[in-house]
């Protein structure tokens, strides 16, 4: 079994990081995300949404605000909080496929890191996550978290099926 140290590691190599998780793991990636300098993401996902302006509008409110400039290195998108309303599930996953895609594309261009994460349904074993297979395929790194430990899917660094306890954090 690999350490938490090497899991901290390979989220600092990857820019596209997809988490998946049972429900009753809910809290563990919860906590495990709130190790991370990172921003949630979510409501603000729409049809006209734009990575670039997200980042700019936030400095703007900053400026306006008086308030010191904090761009996380990482950002985190949870596919519960990701909202498309008035459309059927197919156009949901067609659009939330397209905006992964894109973030990925932005995050690569301006050194960013992005974290989309998702509940899995079925066995932790058959790799179904919620929004469909690009968060695994344009992943980097992608993480099951199922029993209080990190199974590592997909790892383009280093081998894949590592297990990982997350009892230290």
């Amino acid at each position: 079994m690999e350490s938490i140290k090497y899991l901290y590691d390979l989220l600092n190599k990857s820019d596209f990081i997809t988490i998946g998780y049972t429900p009753q793991d809910e809290k563990l990636k919860d906590e495990f995300i709130s190790k991370l300098p990172s921003m949630v993401i979510g409501e603000e996902i729409d049809s006209s949404f734009s990575f670039k302006s997200f980042i700019r509008d936030n400095k703007l409110e900053s400026l306006l605000d008086n308030k010191d400039l904090i761009v996380p290195e990482y950002f985190v998108i949870d596919y519960d909080k990701v909202s498309f309303p008035n459309i059927d599930n197919m156009a949901r996953y067609l659009r939330l496929k397209s905006t992964l895609q894109n973030l990925r594309s932005v995050a690569i261009e301006n050194n960013i890191k992005v974290i989309f994460t998702s509940p899995i349904y079925g066995s932790p074993n058959e790799d179904n996550i919620k929004g469909g297979s690009t968060p695994m395929y344009i992943a980097d790194l992608v993480l099951i978290l199922n029993g209080g430990n990190c199974i590592i899917k997909k790892n383009r660094f280093d081998k894949d099926n590592k297990t990982i306890s997350l009892n230290g954090l």
